[in-house]
């Protein structure tokens, strides 16, 4: 369900506001409950939908709209996520500039792979879109488009997994068990926070403690793609860059030959 504006009264004349506020969502009692359930891991890896933000997570625009400084290792990480995971945009900038953040993290091959592309247009803010407001990423509706769900049917068949398992290896829509949100702002997961792998904001003055944060998120993925639900290892295990091993970033973006060659490959991490 769409949320309203908290306060649509205009401020008195004279009076300039720069701020506005909608309700802030809040989780489902069902989506609670399922993510509080015991985590249980799978017998094979599935593909994850893989949901990014643009600036302040993969890269930070320059004042003087240059060139945009990029996350270190963001390029094979974004190979790595199109080739074994499906993978969609969100970002709370607008169309015109996430079109031209896009033109510097992806080829046009790896655009057209993409599931959506969603900007603050689609964000729902309605008379609010040209104001300074906090945005939500809500997931349900990217969870609601068609659009979207008919990539999780595009999911190709493991020859190596029994008949009887492919169902869990294969998704066929996404909701809370198999999508991640990974984005720098933690009041942007309002509505499914269970499902948002939080990473420190990337700006242009960030230091080498920043240097790996892509491959501490890589590694994680790789982790979450063994959970039958992703909400449930999320909230019983949540991301911490700190205590979370790095991605081997020598071994590029690798085609593994089963599953167990990925498995090896993960816990190296």
């Amino acid at each position: 369900m769409e949320t309203t504006p908290a306060n649509t009264n205009h401020p008195p004349e004279g009076v300039r506001t720069q701020f506005y506020s909608l309700e802030r969502p809040e989780p489902s009692a069902r989506y609670l409950e399922l993510a509080r359930a015991r985590p249980i891991r799978l017998n094979h890896p599935k593909r994850l939908l893989i949901v990014l933000d643009l600036n302040g997570t993969l890269l930070v625009r320059t004042s003087d709209g240059g060139r945009p400084r990029t996350r270190p290792h963001v390029y094979m990480f974004l190979a790595y996520c199109l080739e074994h995971h499906h993978v969609a945009i969100w970002s709370s900038a607008r169309r015109k500039n996430v079109d031209k953040m896009m033109t510097y993290l992806f080829t046009r091959e790896q655009i057209s792979e993409l599931v959506a592309i969603w900007s603050r247009e689609d964000s729902r803010l309605g008379e609010f879109t040209n104001q300074k407001i906090q945005v939500y990423k809500q997931l349900r509706w990217l969870w609601d488009d068609p659009k979207v769900q008919t990539s999780a049917c595009k999911t190709t068949k493991n020859p190596d997994i029994p008949s009887n398992e492919q169902s869990d290896a294969v998704s066929r829509v996404w909701d809370q068990t198999n999508t991640v949100l990974i984005d720098d702002s933690l009041e942007k997961a309002d509505s499914e926070p269970y499902n948002l792998v939080q990473v420190e904001e990337f700006t242009s003055h960030a230091g080498d403690s920043q240097d790996d944060i892509l491959g501490a998120v890589l590694a994680y993925i790789e982790d979450l793609a063994w959970e039958r639900d992703v909400s449930s290892a999320i909230h019983h295990k949540p991301f911490e860059c700190a205590r979370t091993q790095g991605w081997n970033w020598k071994i590029g973006c690798p085609e593994f030959e089963n599953d167990r060659e990925r498995a090896s490959v993960a816990m190296a991490t």
